[in-house]
């Protein structure tokens, strides 16, 4: 039974935990069943920055990545500015750094998995 204080499970963002009565025979198990998943990175800075490379995690090394500039006004994608493979740990390393202006970003778009 659960009691005050008490826990099923680690609660991850985007993640909710499947939730058994005491009785169940599984009650020990903790299943993560994703809510929703987004299949781009997004982006944004409060400042100038100039961005020679950023990381993407949980994007697995050699897959290929889209650079898009980001419309400030409405959030979606505008023209491409850059292609890129992801390195070692998710880091995307670029030929040329992007520069971008305060209230502006990007959006990162890994390619399907193969």
């Amino acid at each position: 039974m659960l009691t005050p204080g008490s826990t099923v499970g680690t609660i991850r963002a985007g993640y909710a935990p499947a939730v058994h009565p005491p009785w169940h025979p599984t009650k020990d198990v903790v299943e993560m069943l994703p809510l929703y998943h987004e299949t781009h990175f997004t982006f944004r800075f409060a400042d100038d920055r100039i961005i020679p490379r950023f990381h993407l995690e949980g994007v697995e090394i050699g897959r290929r990545v889209s650079v898009f500039r980001l419309d400030p006004v409405t959030g979606g994608r505008r023209t491409l500015i850059a292609s890129a493979t992801t390195g070692e740990g998710g880091w995307v390393d670029l030929a040329e750094p992007i520069m971008v202006r305060a209230g502006e970003g990007f959006v990162a778009v890994p390619e399907e998995g193969m």
